[in-house]
């Protein structure tokens, strides 16, 4: 788990120096959404359960565009 990790840091770290707290903040980030991948790969482990989330979280990706094609 800990290369999963590493390697996702490394795999989506920056292409070009753009400071280091940027750098650190992309670095967390990964490595918090690659936590969450993990944690939720337990917890995923039936066919329904895996539809249930990838409906829910298309009907959350849809609810976020709301706004943006509101504004057009």
């Amino acid at each position: 788990m800990a290369f999963l990790l590493s390697s996702a840091v490394l795999a989506f770290g920056p292409v070009s120096h753009r400071g280091r707290d940027l750098l650190a903040g992309e670095q967390l980030s990964t490595l918090a959404w690659a936590l969450c991948g993990a944690a939720l790969r337990s917890v995923l482990i039936a066919r329904l359960l895996v539809r249930a989330f990838n409906i829910l979280m298309a009907i959350l990706l849809l609810a976020s565009l709301y706004p943006v094609f509101m504004d057009a």
